[in-house]
């Protein structure tokens, strides 16, 4: 199955396709005719009938409307007036914008083409360095499948029954330190390489202006801590409060004379779109999780490895490893496909909670988000800034690479940084 569905995408064919190809051929030599193509029909159904599943696309245009309204500009100008006398302040400013814009997007790509299309002009003309400039945006975009809400979460939940809510709560206090590391990796950078970045003399901001420019942030400021306090406080579940995040998102754009028809009209087209690719993988990924678990395999792997006498972090290491490596030749969804129903008996017989394990794998696919030869993000910005070439992106990328593996060290030492807040609700 894992050699075929890999032979299938080689192929060209869509990763939806080839899940749901790879899953029935094999659903009907393990199981007969009927039977296989019964439970792919099952499994269609119960994918996209799931009550849960009602989140994507309201999350998605949730993120869509704040997108089309330009907040993120504003929330921008906030940030570049505040930071704007730090040398390398500019891609520091991309990295808190992407953070901010992750905590309503939901998608790293949508995070990184949002914010990379307004910081990487402004960071060119101000004289960064190709990669410095490329790299910092790339990287700040993967924020946005790790501050809830988020697309990958849910997804994970879908392959593994657990809370959306819980990993929701969850990754927040890993994507501030995540935004910490990136910060801090930009100014070692500048402060080794001053040219990256030359120091702005030119540009003063009045005490006024500053305080004028926060009200920029304050509404996806105001929309998340509404959205993450209900959920937290167990006033609406993570379903419910996408629906309230969507309604709260359009009336107040609305209320701000920030949306016109034809924003509306790309929200929606955007939010259909996307939700119907995201619902094809969906529906290839249980049938072919689903047809995985008849085989055994996973089990079978966990009780052999574990047989094997290597300590519980050793195991851990390879798995990351191996889901590193793949997320080299495969897209974010594939990935979650192939390692998560694979390595999720090991994890939880190992005594891994699933919600931490949630988590690390998202931060393990925001790795593969950013590293060749399958890296959307890394395309995305190559896109955007036409000047940079695709090894500048991926040279810009390496001190963050760093940062990201920093963290997940930190996480394996130190699990209450993920766990804390999802133990109090």
């Amino acid at each position: 199955m894992l050699v075929g569905l890999i032979g299938v995408s080689i192929l060209s064919i869509p990763i939806a396709w080839a899940l749901g190809i790879i899953g029935l051929v094999f659903a009907i030599l393990l199981l007969g005719l009927s039977p296989g193509i019964a439970l792919t029909g099952m499994m269609a159904w119960l994918s996209s009938f799931s009550y849960s599943m009602a989140m994507i696309p309201l999350y998605l245009l949730m993120g869509a409307l704040v997108n089309y309204s330009d907040l993120g500009t504003d929330a921008y100008r906030c940030f570049n007036m505040l930071l704007s006398k730090i040398r390398g302040g500019l891609s520091i400013v991309s990295i808190v914008c992407c953070g901010a814009f992750a905590s309503i997007s939901g998608s790293s790509t949508a995070t990184a083409a949002a914010i990379g299309s307004i910081a990487l002009p402004e960071m060119e003309a101000y004289g960064y360095s190709k990669s410095l400039r490329t790299g910092s945006v790339a990287i700040a975009g993967t924020l946005g499948i790790l501050i809830p809400p988020s697309i990958a979460m849910i997804f994970y939940s879908s392959l593994c029954d657990v809370s959306v809510g819980k990993l929701f709560i969850a990754g927040i206090i890993p994507g501030i330190i995540t935004i910490g590391l990136f910060s801090i990796a930009v100014l070692i950078w500048v402060r080794l390489q001053p040219n990256a970045a030359p120091v702005r003399q030119q540009e003063h901001f009045t005490l006024k202006q500053k305080v004028n420019s926060l009200k920029g942030p304050l509404p996806i400021l105001i929309l998340f801590l509404f959205l993450m306090g209900g959920i937290y406080f167990g006033f609406f579940s993570a379903t419910e409060a996408a629906g309230i995040g969507a309604f709260a998102a359009l009336s107040m754009v609305l209320l701000m004379r920030r949306l016109n028809w034809q924003a509306f009209a790309a929200s929606l087209r955007e939010t259909v779109r996307i939700t119907a690719f995201i619902m094809m993988i969906l529906i290839g990924a249980n049938l072919f999780a689903s047809t995985l678990s008849i085989t055994r395999l996973p089990y079978v792997l966990a009780d052999t490895i574990l047989g094997l006498q290597i300590p519980s972090w050793g195991i851990l290491i390879v798995i990351m490893i191996t889901t590193v490596f793949l997320g080299c030749v495969l897209d974010s969804f594939s990935l979650m496909v192939l390692t998560v129903p694979l390595f999720l008996p090991t994890i939880l017989a190992l005594g891994y909670d699933p919600i931490w394990y949630g988590v690390v794998t998202v931060i393990l696919v925001e790795i593969g988000l950013v590293t060749p030869p399958v890296a959307s993000n890394l395309y995305v910005v190559k896109g955007i800034d036409r000047n940079a070439t695709t090894m500048d992106v991926i040279r810009g990328i390496v001190p963050f690479f760093v940062c990201e593996l920093i963290l997940v060290a930190l996480l394996i030492v130190f699990p209450q940084i993920v766990l804390f807040l999802p133990s109090l609700m």
